[in-house]
C-alpha cells in the first residue's frame, strides 16, 4: 500500500498546480515518460500533450477548485475522488464529478487515468487551443 503521507502530498501538489494552471509544477510531478489518459477524449497523452490539453480546458474557466476530496491509497498509487468546481465566462458555475486513478513511481506520477464527466464545451477543447 502506498504511504498515506506520500499520497496526500502528491495529491495536494497536483490540485494546487491544476487550479493555478502551473505547467512547470505539474511537469515536476510527472515522471518524464508519464502517460495521462482522459475519458473525455479516450486518448493517452505524453506529459507535454497533457499539459497543452489541460491548459486549453482551463483557459475557458476561472475560480477552479476541488471539493469533497477522498483519497484512497492503492498498492501502486492512489484513487482521487472529488468534484472540480469552476466558473465559465458566462458566469455559470460547473460542478464536475471526477475520479483519478494515479500510479506513482516514488513520489512522482507515472500514470493517470482521468474519469471526468465534463460538459461538452470543455471536454474536448477546439484544436489549436
Amino acid at each position: 500500500m502506498t504511504d498515506d503521507t506520500v499520497v496526500k502530498s502528491v495529491a495536494e501538489k497536483m490540485a494546487r498546480a491544476v487550479a493555478d494552471c502551473d505547467r512547470d509544477a505539474l511537469r515536476e510531478l510527472y515522471t518524464p515518460d508519464a502517460c495521462i489518459w482522459n475519458s473525455s477524449d479516450d486518448k493517452e497523452k505524453t506529459v507535454e500533450e497533457s499539459l497543452e490539453f489541460l491548459a486549453a480546458q482551463l483557459s475557458m474557466l476561472t475560480k477552479v477548485r476541488f471539493e469533497d476530496v477522498k483519497l484512497t491509497p492503492t498498492p501502486t498509487g492512489y484513487i482521487d475522488q472529488h468534484y472540480a468546481r469552476a466558473v465559465l465566462p458566462t458566469g455559470d458555475e460547473l460542478r464536475i464529478p471526477n475520479i483519478l486513478v494515479v500510479t506513482l513511481e516514488g513520489e512522482r506520477v507515472k500514470r493517470i487515468d482521468d474519469y471526468a464527466v465534463a460538459p461538452p464545451a470543455i471536454a474536448a477543447p477546439p484544436e489549436g487551443k
